[in-house]
């Protein structure tokens, strides 16, 4: 069972899906019909979200596919995280999806580079969130998977993302830009809360498929 003030985010999202940009949704859509097509002849869609460090709008948008996937409840989907460099999972983004509802537990704090487990839900394991390559063949799919690259920078960096059958340019504003702001975390939240949005979008339209 979801917990129920994800659910009560999730809802609240739906009704703004009319304020995502049409050029936006155009994209949105092109990688809901490679999902719902990955699903349909394999059963399984896999999809990899693509910053620099791996480090806050990565996480925001694997993590929300995820969650999406359940809320919908969509079978099959795997959604992954990567960056072109490694750094951790920032505790300001961390903040930002607890203040949202989900669980968040992390068992070692005092590394460079924790491992969380994140969760929305009391049943399952959830996922595990830390900041790694693209490529790390360790964590994430090297083949059959679509890359989605959520800044310019990480664009930059990877005009092609080898092995993978399916590549869009999905930037969002980097929150970062604000960490030393009274802003902050205002714009954390702003930017997690846009990503979810933009990605129930995305898992509601392969559910319609």
């Amino acid at each position: 069972m979801i917990f129920k003030s994800i659910i009560h985010t999730c809802q609240q999202l739906e009704k703004n899906f009319e304020d995502i940009p049409t050029d936006r949704q155009i994209t949105l859509h092109k990688l809901s019909l490679y999902m719902a097509k990955q699903l349909e002849t394999t059963g399984i869609t896999k999809v990899i979200t693509i910053c620099t460090h791996n480090s806050r709008r990565s996480h925001f948008a694997q993590i929300w596919l995820a969650l999406g996937a359940s809320y919908y409840g969509i079978n099959g989907v795997q959604a992954f995280s990567g960056g072109t460099a490694v750094t951790a999972f920032n505790l300001n983004a961390v903040r930002a999806l607890k203040n949202v509802g989900f669980s968040i537990y992390c068992h070692n704090k005092e590394v460079e580079n924790p491992v969380y487990w994140v969760k929305w839900q009391e049943d399952g394991l959830g996922l595990k969130a830390f900041s790694k390559l693209y490529d790390d063949a360790a964590t994430n799919p090297i083949n059959d998977f679509a890359a989605v690259l959520v800044c310019n920078d990480a664009d930059s960096a990877c005009p092609v993302v080898l092995n993978a059958n399916f590549r869009v340019l999905l930037p969002f504003d980097d929150p970062k830009a604000f960490d030393l702001s009274p802003l902050k975390n205002r714009e954390y939240q702003k930017r997690c809360l846009q990503i979810g949005r933009e990605m129930l979008f995305v898992l509601k339209e392969v559910k319609n498929i």
